[in-house]
């Protein structure tokens, strides 16, 4: 009754420079992201070649500056084209 896809990702961005202020930050900025995403689509109760889909996100971001440290996660409802 469901189609599942699941999606993982790893990343790191780098900033050679990144200022506080009037202060810039020696070593830079350093980010490590990873994220995983769970989409389940519906075709089923599609209608009109529109298909219902759900999808779960979670994302979690390591920094060397701990205000850049962030947790997020989030449900998107929508439909998908089936043409």
């Amino acid at each position: 009754p469901a189609r599942l896809r699941l999606s993982a990702g790893v990343g790191t961005r780098d900033y050679p420079f990144y200022a506080l202020g009037l202060l810039g930050v020696t070593d830079g900025r350093e980010d490590i992201y990873a994220s995983v995403s769970l989409e389940a689509s519906f075709p089923d109760l599609a209608r009109f070649g529109y298909m219902p889909t759900l999808t779960l996100t979670a994302e979690e971001t390591w920094s060397n500056i701990s205000r850049f440290d962030t947790r997020t996660l989030g449900a998107t409802f929508g439909f998908s084209s089936q043409f």
